[in-house]
């Protein structure tokens, strides 16, 4: 059985200055001015939504004892056993505080039918059960028993909250001054061999927890990043004193988070190679759309051999450093999905202290907090929309769009809770935009909005398969060719004639022919254009492994070829306004339907003549529609000797003139049929454009 073990920085000392020496910012926590992280993630979007703890649901309930009943303020009370009638409240969890001599004690909740909903044994003063989130309850009867016999201590405070649920999988939980309440250290597990305690030896699990849940605004240490949103931490003991576990500790923390109901888990964690059980535990949680955020290891290399960030079915953290470059030891590679801030991160330790710690164990918990925010918003969100909302919901940093060291960039709060984003409901688990094809076994996910759909999959314009929804991940077997550098992989999701959803990557062929054409030599003037758009997967050649440049190109192909560059938003329904277009699942027709619903063209009458040539003045008014959807394109003043103001192509080629999407010579020949040489130039200049520009 491999082990796990958490390579981390940790300051050596603990943070104990005096709390008058910090200037009082928005939160009144003393340490809040040096968690830097915080303003990092746009903490203060956070704060603006979650600024007041969560209200006890139990307050102004009527209470039921043997002997009395009372609306309840916060009084204290003695009794065995009670009733709390809740008017159909839904809760998810709820707490009893005791004056507890450390006996052990149980706490037992049963429904109004006397059904057992849940019990807690333990000898700390407070005792949590977790109820079924979901289901509204008229009355709850809360039984306190020591060892099975009925006692009645005084009852110091009972709380009643709907919460979401996060489990920190880690080295355990300690008591910290900084918690609130909502850290459930009663119903802390342990999952190591001969331990009984979840209690954290190690000072890295109350880290990780502290970055999430540390109590906001009370005048003590430092502030979590869910600032009081209501969520509830479920800690999982699975590293020993040592910060060693193994796989199977953590596939059994996994399980046991499951049967918690948990809706986020949190993993910073990170261990050598894959194992069958843990695959299991982590693909079960996927389907039960549990979203798993790991830590993506702090050993500076691939993470294509870390588990479990290597794993398809979770979301890999990354971490950076203050100035937001890579952190030195942050591992790297097409498994990573976001980063956050994680070194030098500010949080509770043991014995009541704080310190400083970096790795990306600290950079999990900034996105699994973000990952929570989604749940309380979104409690049935499914794990394709959620992911898809937090890499919209991000700065780029490194590299524009994804790279490996970043993912998809920055985490930032205010982009996630402010801006209405439309979620994907379709991802490759197991591939990203221009990842090499290296394997032939792959997942699709795809969002539960889908069921009932089928996904027609087309790989560089060929439909290869037409698959069911049957569930959230659908295997797909992929091939490269070793005739294409770049494989354009689409999948259309179709329900009846409603097109539900288009998700298109490229994958880039390792084996494939690397570059180039015979039929178009160093030499020819479109040599670095053509060799670049077959590159970037924009166009192809021919079986004989030529490109043909000097041939005229066709409507329909230009439609397909522009949309490879800027995809197109299809239509929602599989239907024709072109006599000559059939309104049927292929290609061709989906893109050329994709780009009229577009509004990029728009036909001559009832007809489109997809097999046409397309004339050069044609092709600037494409480009030109297609383009400013997406840039602001320049204006200028330039005379071709054959384009005149009253044409209609006249705005059109000045802009791309200027621009430099096409040339400024004396005459444009708007009537020449366009060459597949240069629709070629053409895309290359657009995509430069696209790629260096300020989008809209």
């Amino acid at each position: 059985m491999k082990r796990y073990s958490i390579i981390l920085s940790i300051s050596v000392f603990i943070l104990l200055l005096p709390f008058h020496s910090y200037t009082k910012a928005a939160v009144n926590d003393p340490l809040y001015s040096g968690q830097t992280s915080l303003q990092t993630v746009q903490f203060p979007a956070m704060w603006k939504h979650y600024n007041k703890p969560s209200t006890n649901l139990f307050m102004q309930k009527t209470f039921q004892t043997s002997s009395s009943s009372f609306t309840y303020t916060g009084q204290s009370f003695s009794a065995s056993s009670f009733t709390v009638q809740t008017g159909d409240t839904r809760l998810s969890r709820l707490s009893v505080e005791i004056d507890n001599k450390q006996i052990s004690w149980t706490l037992r909740a049963q429904d109004e039918n006397g059904k057992e909903l849940a019990s807690t044994t333990g000898t700390s003063s407070r005792l949590d059960v977790l109820l079924p989130k979901s289901t509204p309850l008229s009355s709850i009867t809360l039984s306190l028993s020591a060892e099975g016999h009925p006692f009645s201590p005084r009852i110091q405070k009972v709380t009643g909250v709907q919460h979401a649920r996060i489990a920190v999988i880690d080295s355990g939980i300690a008591p910290h001054e900084d918690f609130c309440d909502n850290v459930l250290l009663s119903l802390g597990q342990n999952f190591i061999e001969g331990e009984l305690s979840p209690l954290d030896q190690y000072g890295h699990g109350i880290h990780v927890t502290g970055i999430l849940a540390a109590c906001p605004d009370n005048g003590k240490g430092v502030t979590g990043v869910l600032g009081h949103a209501p969520v509830d931490i479920i800690p999982m003991k699975a590293l020993n004193k040592f910060g060693l576990g193994g796989d199977q500790e953590m596939a059994k923390a996994i399980e046991a988070a499951l049967l918690m109901d948990a809706d986020v888990i949190n993993i910073s964690i990170a261990g050598k190679g894959h194992h069958f059980m843990l695959d299991g535990a982590l693909k079960k949680a996927y389907l039960k759309g549990v979203p798993v955020i790991a830590a993506a290891g702090n050993s500076n290399e691939s993470t294509a051999t870390v588990s479990p960030a290597s794993f398809p079915y979770v979301i890999t953290v990354a971490s950076l450093t203050p100035d937001l470059k890579k952190a030195a030891s942050s591992n790297f590679g097409w498994e990573v999905d976001l980063a956050a801030p994680g070194e030098s991160v500010l949080s509770t330790h043991t014995g009541n202290g704080y310190e400083r710690m970096g790795g990306t164990s600290m950079a999990a918990p900034f996105v699994t907090g973000a990952a929570a925010l989604l749940k309380i918003r979104q409690p049935h969100i499914s794990q394709v929309e959620l992911k898809s909302l937090l890499t919209k919901s991000t700065n780029d940093v490194l590299a524009k769009g994804y790279d490996m060291q970043s993912g998809y960039g920055l985490i930032n709060f205010q982009k996630l809770l402010d801006v209405e984003k439309k979620p994907d409901l379709m991802e490759w688990l197991t591939l990203k935009n221009k990842q090499p094809l290296t394997m032939k076994n792959h997942w699709l996910a795809v969002s539960s909005a889908l069921t009932e759909s089928n996904i027609h999959l087309f790989v560089n314009d060929k439909k290869i398969a037409v698959l069911p929804i049957k569930q959230a991940l659908i295997p797909i077997q992929l091939e490269s060719k070793k005739t294409r550098p770049a494989e354009r992989i689409t999948a259309v999701a179709v329900s009846g004639s409603s097109i539900k959803e288009v998700h298109t990557l490229m994958a880039v062929n390792p084996e494939g022919q690397k570059a180039g054409f015979k039929d178009i030599p160093s030499s020819f003037w479109g040599y670095e254009d053509i060799t670049a758009a077959s590159l970037e997967g924009y166009i192809y050649g021919y079986g004989d492994g030529t490109y043909r440049p000097n041939q005229p190109i066709s409507r329909k192909h230009t439609a397909m070829i522009l949309g490879r560059l800027i995809p197109f938003q299809a239509p929602p329904e599989l239907h024709s306004p072109f006599t000559d277009v059939k309104a049927e699942m292929n290609a061709p027709e989906l893109a050329i339907l994709s780009a009229h619903h577009s509004g990029i063209i728009k036909g001559v009458g009832s007809k489109f003549f997809p097999e046409r040539t397309l004339t050069r003045g044609q092709a600037a008014l494409l480009f030109h529609r297609a383009l400013s959807k997406e840039v602001h394109l320049p204006t200028g003043v330039y005379s071709f000797h054959d384009v005149k103001r009253e044409d209609e192509i006249y705005l059109a080629v000045q802009q791309l003139a200027e621009a430099g999407i096409i040339n400024k010579q004396v005459y444009f020949n708007p009537s020449n049929p366009l060459t597949r040489g240069q629709l070629a130039a053409m895309m290359m200049r657009a995509h430069r454009l696209l790629f260096t520009s300020t989008s809209k």
